[in-house]
């Protein structure tokens, strides 16, 4: 196509060219005509002037040019060219010096708005080297829910302290109350036989991950979508499927009042032990349960959909996220104070270095940088996961 555009623009340049010549030989007629004129005795300038005047403010019909498309010039440039022609066939040695000196000054632009100075990669690869670091020596792979006690202390500064962290602020007679008082009807339905024409495979260890009523994030809309609809949508096979209930719900059309029961829902889940005194199958992580869908994609020969469901079942659930979170936390504000207090040291003002950290109006330096900062802690985690052989040491959150 490049190629096709380049040969229509140099028959055009060939049709100007033709004209131009065209015009140049009737100006010359014109001038070999007029000297013929003065060699005559008879010859007035002064009547050859006021009849020229007169002949140039006799009206004329413009007669429009040709218009054509550019498949028909393409077309006329294939018949009457038939050599490859190249931007050097087309452009002159003035054109060809402004296109260079264009692109240097689109290259210094583009160096000034995103290249790294050396500060720069230095901040960024400080700050994933820490989180890096941070990950392996303090965040270790999760307990198995349904085989360790509530209050079992777990290994790992970081499990231990979440642990700690959620203990306190939900404990097992909070989460039992607002297990009662949040109920969510069909949207929690942890046997299959509570809903029609399903045939999978729920139970109450699954069904958190299964239904994305139970979704952090993805349940405050399928949460509330079945709650007002007597309905539950699972994830089976790789597909979102919306089933009907057997029983009942009576929560009114009020979309406030249901997001608020979700909400407590979602709360009395995350940290709810299990009747038997376990620590119990919390919620999963955010967008856990839509990662299982991919059940027909294959890493050395294992699937996706099943590594995720394993991981859920094997403890993975949000406070473990969470867990995993820490290390990504501490390198977002340790990398946003560094960036800070480069800005200010050049000149700018607190605020102005703050603002260009917040999402939304990320400057174009910071955002590279807080790719290569994810990217350095992601190499750590992998390198993790190599030493280990242990998938559940994968840091969900970077």
């Amino acid at each position: 196509m490049f190629e096709e555009q380049i040969k229509a623009v140099k028959h055009i340049q060939n049709m100007a060219g033709e004209t131009e010549a065209i015009h140049a030989d009737i100006d010359r007629g014109i001038e070999d005509l007029k000297r013929s004129l003065m060699s005559l005795d008879a010859f007035d300038e002064d009547e050859y002037q006021s009849a020229l005047e007169h002949e140039r403010s006799l009206p004329r019909e413009a007669i429009p040019l040709e218009r054509k498309t550019f498949r028909e010039i393409s077309h006329e440039a294939e018949q009457s060219i038939q050599h490859k022609v190249t931007l050097n066939d087309i452009l002159t040695r003035e054109d060809m010096e402004e296109v260079s000196t264009r692109i240097a000054h689109h290259i210094e632009d583009f160096n000034r708005e995103y290249s790294l100075d050396a500060w720069d990669y230095a901040i960024a690869g400080t700050c994933g080297l820490v989180a890096g670091m941070l990950d392996v020596m303090c965040v270790k792979s999760p307990v198995r829910s349904t085989a360790t006690r509530f209050n079992t202390p777990l290994e790992g500064t970081f499990n231990r302290a979440v642990q700690e962290a959620f203990n306190r602020i939900l404990p097992p007679d909070l989460s039992h109350k607002l297990s009662e008082s949040f109920r969510i009807g069909s949207a929690d339905t942890s046997m299959k036989g509570k809903l029609t024409s399903f045939s999978g495979k729920l139970s109450p260890y699954n069904h958190r991950l299964k239904e994305l009523s139970h979704d952090p994030v993805l349940g405050f809309i399928f949460g509330v979508y079945d709650m007002m609809n007597n309905s539950c949508t699972i994830i089976e096979d790789g597909r979102i499927t919306t089933y009907r209930s057997a029983q009942a719900n009576d929560f009114g059309e009020n979309v406030f009042y249901v997001v608020g029961r979700m909400f407590g829902h979602l709360a009395s889940d995350i940290n709810a032990p299990s009747a038997s005194g376990n620590r119990g199958m919390g919620l999963p992580a955010p967008f856990m349960g839509l990662l299982s869908m991919l059940r027909g994609v294959n890493i050395n020969g294992e699937s996706v959909g099943s590594n995720i469901e394993y991981m859920y079942l094997s403890g993975y659930d949000m406070r473990q996220f969470t867990v995993s979170s820490v290390p990504v936390a501490i390198m977002e504000i340790l990398l946003r104070a560094l960036w800070v207090i480069k800005g200010v040291n050049e000149g700018k003002t607190l605020w102005q270095s703050l603002s260009q950290t917040l999402p939304g109006n990320f400057h174009k330096k910071f955002r590279i940088m807080l790719a290569a900062s994810y990217g350095v802690l992601c190499a750590f985690n992998a390198g993790k996961i190599h030493v280990t052989h242990n998938i559940l040491d994968v840091n969900y959150a970077a």
